[in-house]
């Protein structure tokens, strides 16, 4: 690919290249590249470290699931979003194209690439929608990556949603997703523990800084759903054995606020599409990618009764709000 310009920041360099924009970190005569931005969906394909370890890698998913950090507004059905046949959760999200084994593709609109000079940082600002595979579109997105000197990466996401999410009750969640190195599965996390929460689901969790792993996070249900979600997250961090990792930190400082995180050694779609756990593979940490979630909400998860929708209106994500 051809350079189409050059930026040059305090200790970083940008290059605006035919289908990615690339910031790389100047430390004397070395160059290390750290962020990969694609222009045709503003997702964010890689990340690095400063001492170069791959927190984000377009190469590590795999054929069968993308690894970039991109938009997530769906999650593997559990028992009580399909209940209620075709007034269910999931049936409503089906009908609009949001599913987990084809979710929307996020679409980049117009980018532009900024450098604040003092402050010794670059900015790519991108305008997305996620888009149905019937073409449909769903949400209108801005993001913002900021890169610091440091290797510092700050991420500002704002999401509307369409019109054509009018007649849906309620969205899975609204969140990134991404696919780390297999190495980074010693993780530690402030926030709501031990055990897995939900907005519904958390009067018996404590706050607290936790340590634990993939395998240790998720809960293998005899039939395969969402799961493993830890709520009111101020900071995660997931490591080697070495110590190299990234540490993930929530801006709202707020009492009762945070993400919603969970990391596991299953993919929503390798969990949708499973009936029993016997119908995905048995897997152990260090050996497998790992499948993060980063949600701003995620909706509860019901259960008063199982034949149709029930989750209280406080725990739903109505699709009429700005986020």
């Amino acid at each position: 690919a051809t350079t189409n310009s050059l930026t040059n920041c305090d200790g970083l360099v940008v290059e605006n290249l035919e289908t990615t924009i690339e910031i790389w970190m100047i430390n004397g005569k070395d160059k290390l590249k750290i962020v990969v931005v694609d222009k045709t969906t503003g997702i964010l394909l890689s990340y690095f470290s400063p001492d170069g370890c791959p927190i984000i890698n377009a190469d590590v998913g795999g054929d069968d699931e993308f690894s970039g950090l991109c938009s997530n507004f769906t999650r593997a059905a559990t028992d009580n979003d399909i209940g209620g046949g075709r007034h269910s959760y999931h049936s409503n999200w089906e009908k609009v194209g949001l599913r987990p084994i084809d979710p929307p593709r996020q679409v980049c609109k117009s980018f532009t690439i900024n450098d604040s000079g003092g402050e010794s940082n670059v900015q790519i600002d991108v305008e997305c929608e996620s888009v149905a595979s019937s073409g449909k579109v769903l949400f209108q997105q801005k993001i913002s990556y900021s890169c610091f000197k440091n290797g510092v990466l700050k991420l500002n996401v704002s999401v509307t949603p369409c019109t054509s999410l009018n007649n849906v009750p309620s969205i899975a969640r609204i969140g990134m997703c991404m696919v780390l190195d297999k190495s980074l599965y010693n993780i530690q996390y402030l926030g709501l523990g031990p055990h897995e929460n939900y907005p519904d689901r958390k009067a018996a969790a404590e706050m607290g800084i936790w340590s634990t792993t993939p395998s240790q996070l998720g809960y293998h249900y005899i039939f395969p759903s969402e799961n493993g979600n830890r709520s009111e997250c101020k900071w995660i961090s997931l490591a080697d054995k070495s110590g190299r990792g990234v540490c993930i930190v929530d801006s709202d400082n707020a009492l009762g606020k945070g993400l919603n995180f969970s990391a596991l050694l299953h993919s929503q779609k390798e969990l949708h599409g499973a009936k029993h756990t016997t119908d995905y593979p048995e897997r152990i940490d260090g050996d497998s990618a790992i499948f993060v979630n980063l949600d701003h909400m995620i909706m509860g998860l019901g259960g008063d009764l199982s034949w149709k929708p029930c989750v209280y209106p406080e725990y739903q994500i109505f699709p009429d709000g700005n986020w």
